[in-house]
């Protein structure tokens, strides 16, 4: 069975425009895996407009049919989670809530890409010697830095995420309980690099 009606009847009330990108046959619907939502799901919608694409997420509970837009909304996304139940057992868990939470209450207007490695980055088309020469730099510096996190203990746990925000390198610091309560924080590792994102 399809998504795409049932997740429009949901949107609707919230935000008539987006059910109706969501009802567009052109729209790309795609269940996010979610191994930490207990009884919850996230969505990734991509609408094939006539200038660009618009990206957004949608997350959806059980309890109460509770359905929220995500983007820019870490609020919400913690009442999904709370409404759903976090289901934090296993270190795969935890690190797929904050990779997830990240991805899904981003912007979707500009570029925000979550590092899994430096191979997920590439230098900028067409690179002056400076850029190329700060690439090298910057590559040097945090290719061995550039992964996943890990985490073990009842927490609370810090997981370091990098990510490619605009232009800048940024460490991004999810806090999460056992709970599912969680805080982010952001710092700026590198401003305005000439970097891109790979692929």
């Amino acid at each position: 069975m399809s998504d795409r009606t049932p997740l429009a009847q949901l949107v609707e009330p919230i935000n008539a425009e987006v059910a109706r990108m969501i009802r567009d046959p052109a729209t790309i619907i795609e269940r996010l895996d979610t191994p930490f939502l207990r009884d919850g799901l996230i969505f990734r919608i991509e609408w094939r407009g006539p200038y660009k694409p618009i990206g957004l997420t949608v997350g959806y509970a059980r309890q109460d049919n509770f359905t929220a837009l995500l983007p820019t909304n870490t609020a919400g996304f913690q009442e999904l989670v709370e409404k759903a139940g976090a289901v934090l057992d296993s270190d795969e868990q935890r690190v797929a809530f904050a990779v997830t939470e990240l991805e899904t209450t981003r912007r979707f207007d500009e570029t925000f890409r979550v590092l899994r490695s430096f191979d997920d980055l590439r230098l900028m088309a067409n690179p002056t010697a400076p850029d190329e020469a700060r690439f090298r730099a910057i590559r040097q510096k945090y290719e061995s830095m550039i992964r996943l996190p890990r985490t073990d203990g009842p927490g609370p746990w810090k997981m370091p995420v990098y990510v490619l925000s605009r232009n800048d390198l940024c460490l991004f610091t999810v806090t999460l309980d056992s709970a599912g309560n969680s805080t982010v924080t952001q710092a700026v590792l590198e401003a305005n690099t000439p970097l891109l994102p790979a692929g």
